[in-house]
């Protein structure tokens, strides 16, 4: 997700609310990387000055702490203002009619976010019957894949050492979601557990139960959000998924 400029043995994130840095050290002898984080008027908000033996677990501590540059010189209710205007622009951009239940996901979100009931199912919300819905599998060597309207295409892989199905949708912008239930014993057991997921991604409640749903949501919305200019959209989006993963179980 991060885009780093190398400059001078430094590696530079600029964003409007500050800049992230990465600055390489070899004075010891062995190489280390210094992250931190600053805001617009140069303090230093994060940062770890041991340093990191590595660039990667450097990127992931900037990665992990960029969310405070939202809460530099703000309280604790503009913060979460600053995640539901950032949910706001993701409904915009989930306009197609085939992210209906994505975007009533997101204002349940937003519903929680402000304290309010997170489990508001859509008006006259079109569910189908995935219970009795004809999948029309194209088998390819161990894969069965087919078209599930309006969440994707479903795949049903045999495992390649055992007889066992493990289960995926996945989006059209290319985000997976998969099923983290054991392997399924059989072909018929795996698509009566396909049955159930596709209705569980029509109940876009706040709810530990549709976590996996809520993450999925999120994660389309950074795929479709990569090219932002304002990076901190992705990073709240990252903190939200981070942040739900936390606190709902």
């Amino acid at each position: 997700m991060l885009n780093w400029n190398h400059i001078n043995k430094e590696y530079v994130i600029t964003l409007s609310q500050g800049k992230a840095v990465i600055r390489e050290d070899a004075t010891s002898g062995n190489k280390i990387y210094l992250p931190r984080i600053e805001d617009a008027k140069g303090n230093i908000i994060a940062h770890f000055e041991p340093g990191f033996e590595d660039f990667e677990t450097a990127d992931a501590f900037v990665d992990a702490n960029l969310i405070e540059l939202d809460r530099v010189d703000t309280d604790e209710t503009a913060f979460r203002e600053n995640l539901i205007s950032t949910l706001a622009v993701c409904i915009k951009l989930l306009a197609q009619p085939d992210y209906v239940f994505h975007r009533w996901r997101l204002e349940n979100i937003q519903r929680w976010l402000l304290g309010r009931p997170s489990n508001q199912q859509m008006p006259d919300a079109q569910l189908k019957d995935w219970g009795n819905y004809v999948f029309n599998w194209i088998q390819a060597g161990k894969s069965y894949q087919c078209d599930t309207p309006p969440h994707g295409k479903a795949i049903i892989t045999e495992s390649a050492h055992a007889a066992s199905y493990n289960i995926e949708i996945e989006n059209t912008t290319g985000v997976i979601l998969k099923d983290y239930f054991d392997p399924l014993e059989n072909f018929s057991s795996a698509e009566a557990r396909l049955r159930e997921l596709l209705s569980e991604l029509e109940q876009p409640f706040v709810d530990e139960v549709y976590l996996d749903q809520l993450i999925f949501t999120l994660q389309i919305c950074q795929c479709l959000m990569a090219t932002e200019s304002d990076l901190m959209q992705l990073i709240r989006l990252r903190f939200l998924e981070n942040y739900l993963s936390e606190v709902l179980p």
